[in-house]
């Protein structure tokens, strides 16, 4: 089974986790941006028709972040821009993020994931374009 998802939104990373003292113990929660941001994620997939995946999959992340205005000449984007994004988000925190909000969803769980390609890329139209697949060379 394959199944590929357009996700309009600007990519964001996995904020570091808030923790909060609740008497003796203490409490790991993410903050409300993150949640904001993954719940996004996850209407956009639940409007779509989608299913979801139990055994081992591979993932395909295409994130495409907003081009800065450096970016553009007068008229038109300038011929020397650049193709990968290698600013802030880290790739390892967008990935997180879109693989928490898929958990339950399309994915049982996030460790299912075997295969992973991920890549970050400059684009006029920002988001993120996800492919899972049942991973290849498993049987059955």
């Amino acid at each position: 089974m394959r199944q590929e998802f357009w996700i309009e939104t600007i990519p964001q990373g996995q904020r570091r986790p808030r923790f909060a003292r609740i008497g003796q113990g203490v409490r790991t929660y993410d903050d409300s941006k993150s949640v904001r941001y993954k719940d996004d994620i996850r209407q956009q997939i639940l409007s779509k028709p989608h299913s979801l995946m139990t055994g081992p999959v591979s993932m395909i992340l295409e994130f495409r972040m907003v081009r800065p205005k450096a970016h553009y000449g007068k008229y038109e984007l300038k011929p020397n821009r650049p193709f990968y994004c290698t600013t802030k988000p880290d790739l390892d925190n967008l990935v997180k993020a879109v693989q928490d909000a898929m958990k339950g969803v399309i994915l049982l769980d996030d460790n299912i994931v075997c295969e992973l390609k991920a890549n970050k890329t400059y684009a006029e139209c920002p988001g993120i374009n996800i492919v899972v697949a049942d991973a290849e060379g498993v049987t059955g």
